[in-house]
């Protein structure tokens, strides 16, 4: 996402890693027209590395987005890979 101004790996749990489990988890993500995640839930992944996935992308920064040259919220999604 050109967007992204600053991205955060997740951190595999214990958990995840012994039972060799990694994978992508696709979050619907909702900015604010000032860049700010308003809103995040997960849409798609395995339970064990979603609350990991949220947490990176929650330490995200973001660019606002401009329509017409003017700032807008937006609705987007997210595929972050849990390795």
């Amino acid at each position: 996402m050109r967007y992204v101004t600053r991205r955060v790996n997740p951190v595999v749990p214990p958990q995840a890693k012994s039972a060799g489990v990694s994978g992508p988890v696709v979050i619907a993500v909702w900015l604010s027209k000032h860049g700010h995640l308003s809103k995040a839930s997960v849409v798609e992944g395995d339970p064990l590395l979603r609350e990991p996935a949220l947490t990176a992308l929650r330490q995200w920064s973001f660019r606002p987005y401009h329509l017409d040259q003017i700032p807008t919220e937006i609705k987007t999604q997210i595929t972050i890979h849990v390795r």
